[in-house]
């Protein structure tokens, strides 16, 4: 640096600077494209999944909302003639809701299998593949859960309420575990 001149040496400065710039803007560059890619994968993989289980959710409050309602209108029934027909209701709507939940289990096994497969973190393929596993077992509570439901059901609709009483509590305890695991 002693030899060269100072014409020289701003220059050098210069160009020093210029390449140290180039090489942080490359840098931050770099990392702007790796959030951009981070982005494009919560867009198209997680915000779908996190919809799908919102959905599942809904649905399983909605059976468990259906199932007091066709408790309470099963307890009326032999007062009021229109609470069969709003018992029925009540059981049809419950039904339709568990295919719908089902069906919206396995779609959103398959949406979370598939973002398994393309992402590329080994630690967010672990979470999702945690999650589906989580979400199988939430499907085997679930058709337990129904099957109690349905038993309940199927008392109440021969009048056996003490005994419908007694398995409601287990249905209801259930649900506590199921609305847990859901959300």
């Amino acid at each position: 640096m002693k030899k060269l001149t100072l014409s020289q040496t701003i220059i050098l400065i210069a160009i020093v600077m210029f390449s140290l710039q180039l090489i942080y803007g490359a840098i931050n560059s770099t990392r702007v494209m790796n959030m951009g890619h981070h982005i494009s994968t919560i867009e198209t993989q997680y915000i779908p999944i996190t919809e799908h289980i919102t959905v599942i959710t809904e649905y399983q409050l909605e059976q468990e909302i259906e199932f007091e309602r066709a408790f309470r209108y099963a307890l009326e029934m032999k007062d009021n003639d229109a609470a069969t027909d709003h018992f029925k209701h009540a059981v049809k709507t419950f039904e339709l809701l568990t295919i719908k939940l089902n069906k919206e289990i396995k779609s959103t096994e398959k949406r979370i299998l598939f973002a398994a497969e393309n992402v590329n973190d080994k630690e967010d393929k672990t979470k999702l593949l945690t999650l589906e596993h989580d979400l199988e077992a939430i499907e085997k509570q679930h058709k337990t859960w129904v099957s109690h439901v349905t038993e309940v059901l199927g008392l109440l609709k021969i009048n056996q309420f003490t005994v419908a009483i007694e398995k409601a509590t287990k249905v209801e305890e259930e649900a506590l575990i199921l609305e847990k695991n859901v959300t």
